[in-house]
């Protein structure tokens, strides 16, 4: 409440179920929620925030950007509707499984982790075959199979968006030291 009083806004956060909180309380009004899903971006050093607005916003992702919320399989694969709105098809080889069935893949031309809500997650699940302690999903008679984490190339350009984040918390702490010095003479 503090921020509400004080002019300061709180910070806006997407929790790991696909809520939308600011600061401590709950989004709930579903146009707000759809806008929010529309304008995420990434910017320059790999953090997330709003678009849409004069300047972009900085939210907190707890998990992941994007839900699937819907699965059709079509001949050419399975289509997936997103939390923005847009459909996609699904690349069967960047799913991964982790945490209590939870089924990931990504998004947006490779850019961003995508995560099964409950209803996609067991129609998908419907088209799983196992061997050899391996689950697979096929589609055209092609065993894709499901990973145990995200693609390398995936892992290794967020490793590359938090070397730039550092980087850029490195280069505002040295304005701020020089800035300080200049204040004191």
């Amino acid at each position: 409440m503090e921020g509400r009083r004080s002019g300061t806004i709180d910070t806006i956060r997407l929790d790991g179920e696909g809520n939308w909180f600011q600061g401590e309380y709950p989004i709930l009004h579903d146009r707000t929620c759809s806008y929010l899903h529309k304008h995420i971006e990434l910017d320059s050093q790999g953090h997330f925030v709003l678009t849409g607005e004069d300047k972009p916003i900085l939210i907190e992702i707890e998990d992941v950007p994007y839900w699937v919320t819907k699965v059709e399989r079509t001949i050419a694969g399975f289509l997936v509707t997103l939390t923005d709105e847009t459909i996609e098809l699904l690349d069967p080889t960047t799913l991964w499984s982790k945490k209590k069935q939870a089924l990931y893949c990504l998004v947006k031309g490779g850019r961003f982790a995508c995560k099964f809500q409950r209803v996609p997650y067991y129609e998908i699940t419907k088209e799983l075959e196992q061997r050899r302690g391996k689950f697979y999903l096929v589609i055209g008679g092609k065993r894709y199979p499901i990973a145990k984490e995200p693609p390398a190339s995936f892992l290794k350009a967020q490793a590359q968006a938090i070397k730039a984040r550092k980087i850029s918390l490195e280069e505002q702490k040295k304005k701020k030291k020089k800035i300080g010095k200049k204040r004191k003479k």
